[in-house]
């Protein structure tokens, strides 16, 4: 199954800064949608979900109330162009483009869209093709016009892997390039699994080849060298418009232990994995000896797979946020903004504690 939104909850009212500084009303509660059916109007707006692209366009979830609106066709992906009036996109309970009759949307998860107006998103689909008993996890990707693409379904096989691995349930972190690339987390189906086991989850890049995987867990970390292997995998992995994919995971084997397990990686152009920073090393930048803490516990409550955490330009500079330990590091001052630099070195931006000057 598809997990659902984020951390749900509503807003009365968007806006969105147009590149001329001035605020523009996007959508409003009780306002009627452009597309949308006759008498409905907007109930509210999901938090955690609105996308803003480079050109000031907007994708989000929204929910409909008034007639014939009912809990299986109230949600709905809704979409406005820089410029242009909040339409709707897709709606619950509404055929799914170049599927068989009577395949329809019947929930929505994760989405992003790029500066081109093409939208990626996670749904689920009341059809069950891999025979689980559930409704099917799937993937599109639609471009301006609303032509819409599946380019992963759960049961699908997974690119890479021994035969009989397949797509599990589609986790958060669903990103999209400006090229129509994109880049997920997935959980991993395995029938030769002990019940009850750990599934094992993976980091797949869709780009016009087709679908390629980027990382598993349970296989080996090259990165680290013989006998370590990718224990964990966060949902907060990112991709620039070169198809670099940058993520945080945990690794276990020789050598690693909980004081050194939390990495982040980086892909280079070529595809090696590249370590960025790891928890324990020593923190650039700093004057008091602090190493990178736990790279998961950054947030309370949540980690690397909370989105935001972790950014990517074209030219393959990564910025992040690291937590910090050492004799010196307490809760006023445990926190980084960390970034690679153009010479591809990585250097503290900012810490938390550190005085900013400010101008008058």
């Amino acid at each position: 199954g598809l997990i659902p939104p984020l951390l749900p909850g509503s807003l009365d009212s968007l806006f969105v800064q147009e590149n001329s500084g001035g605020l523009t009303l996007v959508g409003l509660e009780g306002q009627p949608p452009a597309g949308g059916p006759a008498g409905a109007v907007f109930e509210s707006f999901l938090e955690f979900q609105n996308r803003f692209d480079a050109s000031g366009g907007f994708t989000g979830l929204a929910t409909l109330r008034g007639p014939g609106v009912n809990s299986t066709n109230n949600l709905v992906i809704v979409n406005r162009p820089s410029g242009g009036n909040l339409a709707i996109f897709a709606r619950e309970g509404d055929p799914i483009p170049g599927t068989p009759p009577g395949v329809l949307f019947d929930n929505f998860g994760d989405l992003t869209a790029n500066a081109s107006g093409q939208i990626a998103f996670t749904a689920t689909q009341s059809a069950d093709d891999n025979g689980d008993g559930f409704p099917d996890a799937v993937v599109f990707l639609a471009d301006p016009v609303g032509d819409f693409q599946r380019v992963l379904a759960e049961g699908q096989p997974l690119p890479g892997t021994p035969p009989g691995l397949t797509f599990g349930f589609l986790q958060q972190g669903l990103r999209l390039n400006g090229t129509g690339q994109a880049v997920l987390t997935v959980s991993v189906d395995d029938p030769n699994a002990p019940l009850f086991a750990p599934r094992e989850t993976a980091i797949v890049k869709l780009t016009g080849s087709g679908l390629g995987g980027v990382a598993r867990s349970g296989t080996s970390a090259e990165t680290f060298g013989a006998g370590v292997s990718f224990e964990r995998l966060f949902e907060d992995a990112v991709i620039n418009d070169r198809g670099q994919v940058a993520f945080g995971g945990q690794i276990a084997g020789a050598g690693v232990n909980a004081a050194n397990d939390a990495v982040i990686l980086l892909e280079s152009p070529d595809g090696d994995l590249n370590l960025v920073a790891r928890e324990g090393d020593a923190a650039p930048g700093v004057n008091d000896g602090a190493t990178f803490g736990d790279f998961s516990s950054l947030i309370p409550g949540f980690s690397l797979d909370f989105p935001g955490l972790l950014a990517l330009n074209a030219q393959g500079q990564l910025a992040f946020l690291a937590g910090l330990d050492g004799p010196a590091v307490d809760g006023s001052n445990d926190t980084g903004l960390f970034a690679i630099n153009g010479d591809g070195e990585l250097q503290l931006i900012v810490r938390e504690g550190e005085l900013v000057a400010i101008a008058d």
